[in-house]
């Protein structure tokens, strides 16, 4: 018998029921019409149809999830498990033994730990290391890569001293934190004021391009990559006589600011490249800062037979990111509703901008190794670093994560067949307004509470020491990441009280009134078809999952009743 359905901006199909496959359809069953279908004939189409939904549901699924194995192994093919032992082998070599808390201590580092790590004389055995053994260092395993050299940033003068305190104290040294203060000029030994006798023998400044250094944030201060520079060349001079050298002319005084240690080591066995820096600061209140910076990279990406296998997916990635642009400005002209999709559009503009910013960082990594790999074997006689490499290899990998973290992330945008996924996606959507302004009034409060109590703490709390510092102190106290006698080491009665107010405030009051708005965005979305022009949930194809996943389960629970007879006829069998 011949059924004619009409469906929506499709025209009329005659079909016969036992053999009809519709095309894929969204219209709901009860929308359709046409001449009288029987029950039994209309549940079969609608089954057919569903099928076809769920198909598509899952396609999308299978792909995001392809894609996510995909990034997931372009991010970690230059990621080695164990680096992280090979830098603990070099910070235990390197760090200090014993406190560094002043000038001496340095000298003493220097001249004993330092030069004997990083230039032995014998081997293990006592016997003397040759040529060739002297290019590593103590362990036998980590080769250094270009010359070590040491660097100190100072400050040029002195600051003023208040008048009534000039009979007392008559001079005083600024800050590093000043750019004014940061000394430039070329010196004599024991920095007297530069001549050209001693053009070969002074201290001279070098800029960030001639140490191969870029600047870094320390303790106290955000240093240059600039200074003053000694180069240690053991096949030129004896370290030992250049350290005491410097020493004898007084290297580091009262402007030193920052002293740096720094190098790049290969491991022949694991084939890494380590780099190391050194750093002693001082600070103008005293004391001194002693740190050490260690970073393991695989700087080598295509050595076996399954790293281009990787190059392959990266050359797969890159298309993809091609065709994903192409794509994205179809769908944007395509689109006549913008507003419908322009919170899906935003999400894969920031994807693919991601994506290709990844892709630049990753050649500019690449071409900035060769570059030192050329300068290392070009010329052995320079420091060469690898801050440029390892600076675009940390934003590469910043980007891929975040592309890693946005891509599983959408693997829930295709389940929409889930109610509870649905209540909780919906709930959030619709009281958006609501939350941004629960967040308002959430960075108001903490801003009062941090401002009071770094103005009323006179800056002797590290964990209030200024107006930022308190807000992620306050911050951590209101996520629980921070316990009371870890923000506080004093015992003011107010100071106490205010931040107990606070806990108060934050746990029993604004995170009780979140949890609050939440149910009730819950509870309006589940007893409702739709929300603030939310989409319905499609629960026409969230009954027919679940009634195919019972269909399974009685499949299979058939199929294990029919082997368990199998079974027990054949041993009934046997023993007769």
């Amino acid at each position: 018998m011949e059924y004619c359905l009409v469906l929506y901006k499709r025209k009329m199909i005659c079909y016969n029921i036992k053999y009809v496959v519709l095309p894929f359809s969204d219209l709901p069953l009860s929308e359709w019409t046409g001449n009288h279908i029987n029950r039994k004939g209309k549940m079969s189409v609608n089954r057919g149809l569903l099928n076809r939904r769920l198909l598509e549901v899952f396609s999308k699924i299978a792909r995001q999830l392809c894609y996510v194995v995909l990034v997931l192994i372009i991010c970690t093919h230059n990621d080695v498990e164990k680096s992280y032992l090979q830098n603990e082998n070099i910070r235990n070599q390197l760090s200090p033994i014993s406190k560094v808390n002043n000038t001496l201590d340095i000298w003493n580092y220097l001249s004993h730990q330092f030069i004997h790590k990083i230039f032995p004389k014998r081997l293990s055995g006592a016997d003397v290391r040759l040529v060739y053994d002297r290019g590593f260092m103590d362990d036998d395993c980590s080769y250094k890569i270009g010359l070590i050299q040491l660097r100190q940033m100072r400050v040029n003068g002195k600051c003023t001293v208040p008048k009534i305190m000039s009979k007392t104290v008559d001079f005083c040294y600024m800050s590093y934190d000043t750019k004014d203060a940061r000394e430039t000029m070329h010196f004599c030994p024991e920095w007297k004021p530069y001549t050209e006798a001693c053009f070969s023998d002074g201290f001279k400044f070098y800029d960030d391009f001639a140490t191969g250094s870029a600047c870094f944030v320390g303790r106290f201060a955000t240093y240059d990559g600039g200074g003053y520079l000694k180069v240690l060349d053991p096949t030129k001079s004896e370290i030992q006589n250049d350290i005491l050298k410097l020493k004898t002319n007084n290297w580091i005084n009262d402007k030193t600011r920052l002293v740096v240690a720094e190098g790049v080591v290969l491991n022949i066995n694991t084939k890494l490249f380590t780099s190391f820096r050194i750093m002693f600061e001082l600070p103008p209140w005293g004391n001194v800062e002693a740190s050490l910076e260690v970073k393991t990279t695989q700087l080598y990406p295509y050595i076996s037979t399954s790293d281009f296998l990787v190059l392959g997916l990266q050359i797969l990635f890159i298309l993809m990111t091609f065709f994903r642009v192409l794509f994205l400005i179809f769908a944007i002209f395509k689109d006549n509703n913008r507003s419908r999709h322009m919170t899906g559009h935003l999400v894969e503009l920031m994807s693919v901008g991601l994506c290709i910013t990844a892709i630049v960082c990753y050649i500019i990594r690449i071409d900035n190794t060769i570059s030192s790999i050329e300068a290392i074997y070009n010329t052995k006689e320079v420091f060469v670093s690898f801050e440029d490499v390892n600076k675009f290899d940390t934003l590469y990998r910043i980007i891929m994560s975040t592309e890693m973290f946005i891509a599983i992330v959408r693997l829930l945008q295709p389940l929409n067949l889930n109610f509870h996924l649905f209540v909780m996606q919906n709930a959030i959507s619709s009281h958006k307004n609501e939350i941004l302004s629960f967040g308002i009034m959430v960075c108001i409060l903490m801003t009062s509470f941090a401002a009071f109590m770094y103005l009323y703490g006179d800056w002797t709390l590290y964990k209030f020491r200024s107006v930022l510092a308190s807000y992620l102190t306050l911050l951590q106290a209101f996520l629980s990441m921070v316990r009371f006698k870890e923000a506080f080491h004093t015992t003011d009665l107010v100071l106490e009280s205010m931040f107990t107010f606070f806990l108060f405030c934050s746990s029993v009051l604004i995170i009780n009134m979140f949890i609050s708005m939440l149910n009730d965005g819950f509870k309006t979305v589940k007893h409702s078809n739709h929300t603030n022009g939310v989409t319905k949930f499609d629960k026409e194809l969230n009954e027919h999952f679940w009634w195919k996943m019972e269909n399974f389960q009685k499949i299979f629970s058939s199929m294990n009743e029919t082997k368990t007879e199998r079974k027990r006829k054949y041993i009934t069998d046997s023993r007769q």
